[in-house]
């Protein structure tokens, strides 16, 4: 006869496209030591168990009060067999946080990790994209830079993506409007407007010596001690047009 197993899951993972938000349904490997994840239909891997939390799967009316949310940290390694995606590495802090008459309800909301598109991906016709080339202070490729997108005078980020061993980055940029008007002198109303289809962007690059392949893109937004940059470097995008660029790092 049918036997019902009950048991509480820890969470659950979605992987997304870092530059649309996507999710990636797919299956691509994630490597998480002391951890038991499984893929579901809708692309999410759940999290159905972790050292340390073994009395969690079995907590129905409220989760354990120790080990306290968020106080133990799980390494994540993600790669796509179909290249697709670099391979990128994360951390996963848990338990997750559950207390819905206090309005926190994080056990049940999906940790999302983006993941940085490769060199080689294609870029939709009507998207912006620029190619980017990074090297260290010898001049030579350098893997692993984060580099980001953002408008001139500073803004949300726009793009971003990571350089592979070939110190090469395809940063896609969709939505960028296809006429923008411009003013010469901004203080004069009777000033003449010039119609340009350009959006003016700054280019910066990010790096840490000390840590090997994969990286973790998050810690590299961050900032932090140790992390080497370089920018911000002024151009323009347009859309439907590829532009390139070129960032040197100095890891001394």
């Amino acid at each position: 006869m049918p036997e019902r197993v009950d048991l509480r899951v820890l969470g659950a993972l979605r992987l997304r496209d870092g530059v649309t938000g996507a999710a990636i349904r797919r299956r691509l490997r994630v490597g998480a030591p002391g951890l038991t994840l499984r893929q579901n239909r809708d692309g999410l891997h759940v999290i159905y168990g972790a050292l340390g939390l073994e009395a969690h799967r079995t907590a129905f009316e409220a989760p354990p009060a120790a080990p306290a949310p968020g106080s133990l940290d799980f390494d994540l390694s993600i790669e796509d067999p179909d290249g697709i995606y670099l391979p990128a590495r994360a951390s996963l802090a848990l338990p997750r946080g559950f207390d819905p008459e206090g309005g926190l309800r994080d056990l049940v909301i999906p940790v999302e990790i983006d993941l940085a598109r490769s060199a080689g991906m294609l870029v939709p016709r009507n998207w912006a994209a620029l190619a980017v080339m990074v090297r260290d202070q010898a001049g030579a490729p350098l893997r692993g830079a984060l580099v980001e997108l953002r408008p001139q005078g500073g803004g949300d980020r726009m793009s971003w993506g990571l350089t592979n061993a070939h110190g090469e980055a395809v940063l896609a940029v969709p939505g960028l409007p296809l006429m923008r008007v411009v003013e010469n002198d901004p203080g004069t109303d009777e000033d003449d407007e010039i119609i340009s289809a350009e959006t003016p962007v700054e280019l910066t690059a990010v790096a840490d010596p000390a840590r090997p392949w994969p990286v973790d893109p998050a810690v590299l937004a961050a900032g932090g001690p140790g992390l080497r940059t370089a920018g911000p470097q002024a151009m323009t995008l347009a859309p439907g047009r590829t532009d390139n660029a070129e960032l040197s790092l100095d890891l001394g």
